[in-house]
């Protein structure tokens, strides 16, 4: 099994490379609507949840697994949501924008299927290396997370629409 430590580092890099690939999306912000703003405002809050989250993990902290149950719940839901449900719109959408909005679609889409990939091993890791009394919790901790991002998806998705 893979120490906490190394999972943080995981997490550290995974909340950088979340904040990097919003670089490209500062140029499409200027002409956007505002639920644009909301979706990329909360990927950075998610970004910085997973740095601190893996900063925590690599120190040994004790609220870092929750921490990281909670943004990786949260990343999870919100990936498969941007990634999954709205696909569909997004290529539409590409026919429109051309290359213009790949450059910015393409990075978004390659975090999604890293965090769809990973987190779900981050979250057996985490589990397994919790104390026994503690695995329960840790798993109710994930569900409240995956439901929390389960509804601010719905939310945003009723406002694209």
């Amino acid at each position: 099994m893979v120490p906490l430590r190394h999972l943080g580092t995981f997490l550290l890099a995974l909340g950088v490379i979340g904040l990097v690939r919003l670089i490209p999306e500062l140029h499409e912000l200027q002409s956007s609507k505002t639920v644009y703003w909301i979706v990329v405002v909360l990927d950075t809050v998610l970004s910085a949840m997973t740095i601190s989250a893996g900063q925590g993990l690599r120190r040994g902290s004790p609220w870092a697994p929750r921490l990281a149950l909670w943004a990786t719940g949260l990343v999870l839901t919100t990936s498969l949501g941007w990634g999954v449900l709205l696909t569909p719109e997004v290529v539409r959408g590409l026919e429109y924008y051309r290359s213009s909005y790949n450059w910015v679609l393409v990075p978004r889409l390659l975090f999604y299927m890293i965090a769809i990939v990973f987190i779900p091993y981050a979250f057996w890791v985490i589990v397994a290396s919790a104390p026994k009394e503690s695995r329960k919790s840790y798993r109710l901790t994930f569900g409240s997370s995956l439901f929390v991002g389960a509804v601010t998806m719905a939310v945003l998705y009723v406002s694209f629409r």
